[in-house]
């Protein structure tokens, strides 16, 4: 099918695009979780499950921030860019330990089940919102593309 208007993607295209991202989103995740998981079990040997929750997390902040404007998004590396993912990864990180507190009050699951269900709950609404902020244009750039 060929592009609607010169220069942009058809509606199959669009689709490719995001299916890629959706799949790298979750590899990205997937080894961020792995490795946040295993510091997270880890630290359980000396720590509440909210502390080691809390650390294993602020690790995994800088990783994910990077590899999905690198590797998923393919965006353009900036300062600003890198800075309102990282704001955005702290305010997640805030939310996913409210979530993480509810599961912990209110279901009646082992210690080691809480992250898995906590990123369960929160996954769809994560990428959604990390796709906006890492393709983002800037204002200046915007205003540029429309004249």
């Amino acid at each position: 099918m060929k592009p609607l208007s010169p220069g942009k993607p058809s509606l199959p295209e669009k689709w490719t695009v995001l299916s890629r991202q959706v799949i790298n989103f979750l590899i990205v995740g997937g080894s961020n979780f792995l490795l946040t998981y295993v510091l997270y079990i880890g630290l359980l040997l000396w720590a509440s499950p909210l502390v080691s929750y809390i650390v294993s997390t602020v690790f995994g902040i800088l990783y994910v921030v990077v590899l999905n404007m690198v590797s998923v998004f393919k965006s353009r590396f900036t300062v600003l860019k890198f800075l309102m993912l990282f704001a955005y990864n702290v305010a997640y990180t805030a939310v996913s330990i409210a979530v993480f507190r509810w599961i912990q009050r209110n279901i009646d699951v082992s210690p080691v089940m809480y992250p898995v269900i906590t990123q369960c709950i929160l996954l769809p609404l994560h990428f959604l919102c990390t796709r906006f902020i890492a393709q983002a244009r800037s204002a200046a750039r915007h205003g540029a593309d429309r004249t």
